[in-house]
């Protein structure tokens, strides 16, 4: 309690300090556009100017009053953050520019960012301590340039016509929380407009959106309406690719810069302008995405106008403008549907490995749906969104990532009331955090997707009408490829009958040497690699390898004490056994590696449940213990026990074999160091 009180003084002084009122002017204008007037903007006669002034300044009290409400709500999101020492560090590392003091010394937050000490979850001095805390001074003494490019998101807002202003309001604090926390926003707003209105409704609701975020303060934002165009050459076989958006392209990336350089979130309705006639064309907001991300890297070329996309000397390369980071996708319809989850939404996608799956699942359900059904045209969007995750992340480095979420989510309007009860993957006594400042301070999305599914730990047990809902958030990376030995998609994984063939360790499909290197990388110690070889080349279950190596799960079948392994696999006794899970030190709380491993053991290697142990003081206990049926912490001896293994507890004679398992398997390490009892 002190420590988030101490905390709470310290982002309130900052806040007071940092924070200033912006009087909004009575009109937007649009870059590259027309002026348009501000809705109920006073008109030039001085009396309405006067009256217009007095009803300002009799307000300013109560705006100052809402500003420290806005501030105090950011603080709290932030200091509520399931913030790691890991993901502060990396936290900073990213966002915060390197600077050099005055002796020529890294300054005070770059021996923060790279200092092992990092300052524990829940206080905000990794946040006071960023050189981006501040808003509008910021911008003006640190200006954007090839050697300090802004991070950036790129943010795909579908429908804001059909949302009030208060979920629109809450869309905008966000974004100029992210803004605040280092990374500016580029906003692609797309309406369902059709007939002669069409382009006034992109322009109003651009304006609409632009309008709410400067009731935040400066830096604000700009309505920029000319930067996209689009060739009028027909599709050819080389420009079909999604990476090339069907022929659009940023025109002008200098209108878009300049108000990033002033710390402004650039507002780009879908519309794009035709090479040759200059007419106004209706652009879907994906395609828009796609040039804008090749835009910001580097990849789009000058003589993309012309319909040359070939890198020959008329079509030059156009230098990087920006890192983006995260794509972002502001859809009411929210995440990808998963029916295995309590939410109906993929919590994490690994596209290397589940994007071709899931697309074909919606494929099927909106075959079987029909294409009259209302229906059909939500889950073509959801493909859509699917497909636009997969297109601009592999453009970029792998370390970017996308969310696909609602904009009540993204406002952090979906939760109303706090409920005093503990869920696996569902928030319970605290109010929801919100899913794009958490997953930019940590790289994760809000529940991990390998929890078990809405199991009640502890708490008051309350009507499922009153459980709060969680966000319809889907969190994507490019991620890794996942390997599995032997496939379950062909076989389930049994215990081979005694002398049939068995997977080894040395078999020629697996790179033993690379998976020693994974184990000794991520325990910190050498394995005894003849050693353990002796132990699990005959009880071997399988391996689970996921990218080049970088995390992995050797599995086996283990015998309880008393038996042989005839005797055990006769009488149904054989333990299935969790013998090495590891993650390269690189990919330790970053990539969701562990989820993308551990989700493949317990969905589709050993659904009927698995064991393992761990030592008692191993700080990664947590993360298991909140994925395990029960934990069973072995007398006179430093081992927890921990296993997936439905009903497990009543199981008596069960329950003694895993527990025989874990008490006598017998560690191979080089030092021959034991576990303390």
């Amino acid at each position: 309690m002190i420590l988030r009180k101490t905390a709470w003084n310290k982002a309130s002084s900052v806040a007071n300090n940092t924070f200033g009122l912006k009087l909004n002017g009575s009109k937007r204008t649009l870059v590259g556009g027309t002026t348009h007037e501000r809705p109920g903007s006073p008109k030039e006669d001085p009396a309405n100017h006067a009256a217009d002034l007095r009803a300002r300044l009799v307000t300013i009290p109560e705006a100052q009053k809402a500003r420290r409400s806005l501030d105090r709500d950011f603080f709290m999101s932030v200091l509520e953050a399931s913030v790691t020492k890991r993901d502060a560090k990396t936290y900073l590392k990213t966002f915060t520019p390197s600077r050099k003091g005055k002796d020529g010394a890294p300054a005070e937050n770059d021996r923060l960012a790279s200092s092992a000490v990092i300052p524990c979850p829940g206080t905000i001095r990794s946040i006071e301590e960023t050189p981006r805390f501040v808003q509008y001074p910021q911008w003006r003494q640190e200006p954007l340039s090839e050697e300090n490019p802004p991070h950036v998101s790129l943010v795909k807002l579908r429908d804001p016509h059909a949302v009030n202003d208060e979920t629109l309001r809450g869309v905008a604090k966000t974004l100029s929380q992210l803004r605040t926390l280092g990374m500016l926003s580029v906003i692609v707003v797309e309406c369902d407009a059709t007939g002669p209105e069409w382009k006034p409704t992109m322009l109003q609701q651009a304006i609409r959106v632009a309008n709410i975020i400067d009731d935040f303060g400066a830096p604000g934002s700009r309505v920029v309406e000319s930067a996209i165009a689009v060739s009028p050459q027909p599709q050819t076989d080389r420009t079909k690719s999604p990476f090339l958006s069907h022929n659009v392209f940023v025109e002008n990336p200098e209108l878009v810069m300049a108000p990033m350089r002033l710390g402004e979130l650039p507002i780009i309705p879908s519309i794009a302008y035709t090479t040759d006639t200059h007419a106004a064309r209706a652009i879907s907001s994906n395609n828009i995405l796609l040039a804008l991300t090749r835009s910001f890297s580097g990849l789009q070329f000058s003589g993309e106008a012309k319909g040359c996309i070939d890198t020959s000397v008329e079509a030059t390369r156009q230098p990087k403008t920006g890192i983006v980071d995260r794509v972002i996708v502001l859809d009411p319809l929210g995440g990808i549907p998963a029916s295995h989850r309590p939410n109906g939404v993929h919590v994490f996608v690994n596209l290397e490995q589940e994007f071709d799956s899931i697309k074909r699942d919606l494929e099927l359900e909106s075959d079987q749906i029909g294409a009259t059904n209302a229906e059909y045209k939500m889950y073509c969007r959801h493909i859509e969104n699917l497909e636009l995750a997969k297109s601009s992340l592999a453009m970029l480095p792998p370390t970017a990532s996308a969310v696909i979420t609602t904009l009540a989510d993204a406002a952090n309007l979906s939760q109303q009331h706090d409920v005093d009860l503990t869920i696996t993957g569902i928030v319970g006594t605290r109010k929801k955090q919100n899913p794009l400042i958490h997953n930019l301070l940590t790289d994760k999305p809000v529940y991990s997707s390998s929890l078990p599914l809405g199991r009640i730990k502890g708490g008051k047990t309350v009507p499922n009408s009153q459980l709060p809902r969680p966000p319809l958030t889907t969190f994507a990376k490019r991620g890794v490829p996942l390997t599995i030995f032997p496939g379950p998609a062909k076989s389930p994984w049994l215990p081979p009958a005694p002398g049939s063939p068995k997977i080894r360790l040395t078999d020629n499909y697996i790179d033993l040497p690379r998976l020693v290197h994974l184990i000794d990388d991520s325990f910190n110690r050498k394995l005894d690699t003849e050693h353990y070889l002796a132990r699990v080349n005959e009880i071997m279950a399988g391996v689970i390898v996921a990218g080049g190596y970088e995390g992995g799960a050797i599995l086996t079948w283990e015998v309880p004490a008393g038996l042989t392994y005839k005797e055990a696999y006769e009488s149904g006794r054989l333990v299935p056994y969790l013998d090495k899970f590891a993650v390269l030190k690189r990919s330790q709380g970053s990539g969701g590696v562990a989820d993308i491993v551990f989700s493949a053991m317990v969905r589709e290697c050993f659904p009927e449940g698995v064991c393992w142990r761990s030592r008692k003081d191993n700080p990664v206990n947590k993360w298991y213990s909140e994925r395990s049926k029960g934990t069973y912490k072995i007398p006179g001896m430093n081992w927890t026990m921990f296993w997936t293994t439905p009903g497990l507890a009543l199981d008596e004679r069960r329950f003694w074999d895993y527990e025989s398992v874990c008490r006598s398997i017998e560690p191979s390490w080089a030092d021959k160091k034991a576990v303390p009892d």
